[in-house]
């Protein structure tokens, strides 16, 4: 059924918005908002990082299987706007770099930065060995 992230008004304790990372469970290693919390990026165990509008709903994707997504309880559940996924598929932390930026920086030495559009549209511009791991 996926990962569900809830995002609240700390000051209400209203929830703003419910997002679902993938249809598989993971474990979600990084959160983190841009600077101006338009946005949330989030990476798991799997190297998959998401990204999630938070202030504008509209841009996250529903898919064509939201019918089904409410079907099965997920409700009114955000899918993300974009995402990428580290070729070595290991595990990762995510942040922005400005606001249409993300690096994931990983446990294999790698950091990877992608740029991303309010369309959805996700591209890599730089990868770079940080450190060997001699994996």
């Amino acid at each position: 059924r996926g990962t569900l992230i809830r995002v609240y008004n700390t000051t209400t304790n209203d929830q703003l918005i419910e997002l679902r990372y993938g249809w598989q469970q993971a474990t979600i290693f990084c959160l983190n908002f841009s600077g101006t919390s338009d946005f949330l990026c989030a990476a798991s165990n799997t190297g998959n990082v998401q990204i999630f509008s938070v202030k504008d709903a509209s841009l996250n994707t529903r898919g064509t299987l939201s019918v089904l997504s409410s079907w099965i309880g997920g409700g009114d559940t955000q899918w993300s706007l974009a995402q990428f996924t580290v070729p070595s598929e290991c595990e990762c932390q995510c942040s922005f770099i400005g606001e249409d930026s993300v690096v994931a920086v990983c446990v294999d030495g790698t950091a990877h930065r992608h740029m991303f559009s309010v369309d959805g549209r996700c591209e890599k511009v730089a990868q770079e060995v940080l450190i060997g791991m001699g994996v």
